[in-house]
Formats: C-alpha cells, sequence, structure tokens
C-alpha cells in the first residue's frame, strides 16, 4: 500500500511538472485574423464598423443568445465609444472600447468579464480602390504562462478564426445591401440609409420653442439635464440629442425636446419626461454646422415623400461632436433619424 501511495505521488509530482515545465517552450502570444472583399467605398465601410449600434447587424454570435442584455456608452462612433453585453453561457460578458481611430484602422480593446477575465486588442484594419474595400478583422494578446499550456488543446486561430469568417461573412452582405439612393440637395449630394435602430431610453424636456430660442434652449436644458442625470447616479448610453414632434415655419416654432440617452429603461427625473426610440429608421451622417441642417431634413422629407414611406414618432439628431472641444464647425458631425412604419 505504501508503495502505491508512493507511485501516485510521483505521478502527481510528474503531472505538476510538466504543467510548469511545458508552457516553458510555448508560445503565449496569438494573433487571429481574417479577410473579406466588399463591394462598397471605404469611408462607409470605416463609419459602419465603428458604429456599435450596427454590430448586432452581423455579429456571429448573436444567434447565440437572441435575448443579451446590450447596452452602449459614450458617443457612437468616437474613441471611447463602449459596447458592454452579458449574456448566457455561451457568450459570457464584457465589453469592447474604441482606443483609436484612423483612415485605416479601427482598434478596439476587448475585455472579458465571463466565463473569464481576460483582455485582447482587437482591430478593423481597411484598404480600398475604385469601390471596392478589404476588410481585415484581427485579434492579439497573450496567454500568461502557465496557462498557455492550453493552446495544446486549444486552437485560438481554429476558434476564434471561424466566428471571424462566419462575422465577415454576414457584414459583406450586410455591406453590400445598403441602399446606394442618394439625394441631392443644394447641389449637395446626401447618402440615406435604411437601418434598424437598437431602443433606448431618452429623459428630456419638451416645449414648444420659437426658432431664435432654440440654441438657449438646447444649453440651458442639456446643462440641467447632465446634472441631474450624473447626480441621480443614471449611465449615460449615447450624445445629447434633439427630439423633433413638429417643425411649423409658418408660425416660426417647433414643437421639440432636449433630450439625452440612458441605460435605464424606468429612471424618472421630476419635470422631465422620458420616450423610448429605436427600431426601423432612415438615417443621414450630416457633417458641418447646424445651421446647415435644413439640407438634409429636406432630403430625408424628399425620400419618404418619393418611396411613399410613413413616419412615426419624433425626428432625431444626435449631436455627436462637442462644439465645445471642437471649433472647426465644418468637423461638427450629427447623426439625423426619421422612424417608419416597417411595411416593406
Amino acid at each position: 500500500m505504501k508503495k502505491l501511495l508512493k507511485y501516485i505521488i510521483i505521478f502527481f509530482v510528474l503531472i505538476l511538472g510538466l504543467f510548469f515545465i511545458i508552457p516553458l517552450f510555448l508560445d503565449k502570444n496569438y494573433k487571429v485574423e481574417r479577410s473579406v472583399k466588399v463591394n462598397i467605398e471605404k469611408n462607409r465601410a470605416h463609419e459602419y464598423l465603428r458604429d456599435f449600434s450596427r454590430f448586432e447587424e452581423w455579429s456571429p454570435w448573436k444567434e447565440l443568445d437572441s435575448a443579451a442584455v446590450i447596452t452602449m456608452e459614450g458617443e457612437l462612433g468616437e474613441v471611447g465609444s463602449t459596447y458592454i453585453w452579458s449574456g448566457n453561457e455561451d457568450i459570457g460578458s464584457g465589453s469592447m472600447t474604441i482606443t483609436e481611430i484612423k483612415p485605416d484602422t479601427i482598434k478596439i480593446l476587448l475585455k472579458f468579464v465571463e466565463p473569464f477575465e481576460s483582455e485582447s486588442m482587437t482591430y478593423y484594419a481597411l484598404s480600398g480602390t475604385n469601390g471596392s474595400t478589404e476588410i481585415t478583422w484581427a485579434m492579439e494578446g497573450e496567454m500568461p504562462y502557465p496557462w498557455n499550456i492550453m493552446t495544446l488543446f486549444i486552437s485560438m486561430e481554429e476558434q476564434v478564426g471561424k466566428d471571424f469568417e462566419k462575422g465577415l461573412n454576414k457584414l459583406k452582405a450586410k455591406l453590400e445591401s445598403l441602399p446606394k439612393e442618394k439625394e441631392e440637395v443644394s447641389s449637395k449630394e446626401v447618402m440615406i440609409e435604411r437601418i434598424n435602430l437598437p431602443e433606448r431610453t431618452f429623459l428630456g424636456k419638451r416645449e414648444v420653442v420659437t426658432f431664435e430660442e432654440m440654441e438657449k434652449f438646447y444649453s440651458t436644458n442639456f446643462s440641467d439635464l447632465y446634472g441631474k442625470i450624473t447626480e441621480k447616479g443614471i449611465a449615460f448610453a449615447g450624445a445629447p440629442s434633439g427630439l423633433y414632434f413638429t417643425w411649423e415655419p409658418d408660425k416660426n416654432q417647433a414643437d421639440m425636446a432636449a433630450a439625452i440617452p440612458i441605460q435605464s429603461t424606468d429612471a424618472k427625473l421630476e419635470g422631465y419626461e422620458s420616450w423610448v426610440l429605436g427600431g426601423d429608421a432612415l438615417k443621414i451622417v450630416h457633417m458641418g454646422s447646424y445651421e446647415d441642417l435644413a439640407k438634409p431634413h429636406e432630403a430625408m422629407e424628399k425620400y419618404i415623400i418619393d418611396n411613399k414611406l410613413t413616419t412615426r414618432g419624433p425626428a432625431l439628431e444626435e449631436y455627436i461632436s462637442d462644439p465645445g472641444t471642437e471649433p472647426d464647425t465644418s468637423k461638427w458631425v450629427t447623426h439625423i433619424y426619421y422612424f417608419i412604419e416597417n411595411k416593406q
């Protein structure tokens, strides 16, 4: 019996020794990348990829848990924008945060919380010619010693590579199906695309405001809203926004709201209203001064009439850029959404 026990102890010592010795000879670093060519202009692909509100449209993991809870923080499409998920055991929980945006690359820090904590750097690399774009999706990381012994049993290249291929194929189909219709307003082309915008809750102040009072209305209410939302500990879910219920040029006024999207679905503030917006929508990305916003709205209205669409709810303007930190009005970005009845 003593001899058997001795052999058992020796066996486990050998196994333990191998666990710490073998990883010394294994690479700790890993890199997985896959590419696809898409028939779309590089700038449109770049804009789409950095917008986390579009990720669910092509995510290779979407069908693994359709009930996963998704939240977003920061300004969509900008450095610091964060996509947070929490789901079943197949997808776990974690976050993706944009850390760098360049014309040819978008870098994203991927953090897993469950089923285990880890960090990896992922990125999209884009190169385009003649209306075609090659998109590379890559992930780099390090499996620390001695856990890099798991590379003997689990191939990151195979496991993650298959998911990347699946996602890129879905991405290609989505990008190539984006509407190509463009409307021209005042000699400028405005690109309108049809999307499905994830629902978000907005808190805001609604009033009938004259056109001359709009700037003051926004300034006062955004400042008050940010203060009160922060004081209540409510998490933000996007950029400050304007909701337009009616626009009446003949009366020189609009029924509108200064609003901020939040993560909570039931948070309330005394003296403020809440709205849940999302679903089938038309989208325009406007670059330039707020004084030029009439042009994309005119294009949107013409598109709706020409295509015999029916709108619902207020029009939404998201003010992605902060005029306080970006003095160049030509670089201001505004996302405009018109929500439509899903009849086609």
